[in-house]
């Protein structure tokens, strides 16, 4: 469902009056909608550390020389956090033939080991994030061009056009409706609401963290 299907499914389960044709230009009680069902959807993604849907790949070439590459540097969108256990290398002249894992070490072994006095270059085996900005850091300091590959998590994004779509599997859209209502009746002190909504969302919530955690678990309640 798109963000102004999200809110009009809202509408139409709480049985607030009126209609909403756009999720833009609203006032009152509709515009407490549409923020109730953004708040929503940022409140489930953020609700587990490790939702499948929101993994992605990245690839980036180390330079000659350099240690430290921001997260800018590696051009990933809506950076999270690393998965730190799916990084690996190759030498970018050789190919794929040439990859290898690349294991993470702790900060502050990392640093007194790789960045003291005149860093070495050579092939990097091990690598480190930096707790402040999330950097990444190379040991040792790659001597060429090397690709780097893994995967990170993305961090939690808004519903803002009519048209966005939140991009969890479909089936599980009803959670954001779900969590809305618990919103609702919280601001309207609507008990019996909060618990039919705080059921519908507990198993929505509860199917899909089977399919999209590698651990299972449920989210928190919203309200």
């Amino acid at each position: 469902m798109t963000f102004l299907e999200l809110c009009q499914r809202t509408v139409e389960k709480c049985a607030i009056s009126g209609s909403i044709v756009s999720v833009t230009g609203q006032t009152g009680e509709m515009l407490r909608v549409v923020n109730w069902v953004d708040e929503a959807w940022r409140d489930i993604q953020s609700s587990q550390s490790n939702w499948d849907w929101m993994r992605e790949e990245f690839t980036f070439q180390t330079i000659s020389g350099q240690q430290e590459y921001t997260v800018a540097n590696t051009a990933v969108a809506n950076f999270g956090k690393w998965h730190t256990d799916t990084f690996r290398l190759y030498s970018t002249a050789i190919g794929v033939s040439d990859e290898q894992f690349l294991p993470e070490w702790l900060y502050l072994t990392f640093r007194n080991t790789y960045m003291f006095g005149v860093p070495k270059q050579d092939r990097p085996t091990v690598f480190a994030v930096r707790p402040r900005g999330s950097s990444l850091l190379f040991g040792d300091t790659p001597n060429d061009i090397y690709t780097v590959s893994g995967e990170y998590q993305r961090r939690p994004i808004g519903l803002t056009a009519n048209s966005d779509t939140p991009d969890m599997p479909e089936e599980y859209h009803l959670a954001i409706v779900h969590a809305a209502r618990m919103k609702y009746a919280a601001y309207e002190s609507a008990g019996e609401v909060m618990a039919e909504a705080s059921r519908d969302y507990e198993r929505v919530m509860s199917n899909m963290s089977v399919t999209q955690l590698d651990d299972i678990g449920t989210g928190q309640p919203l309200a």
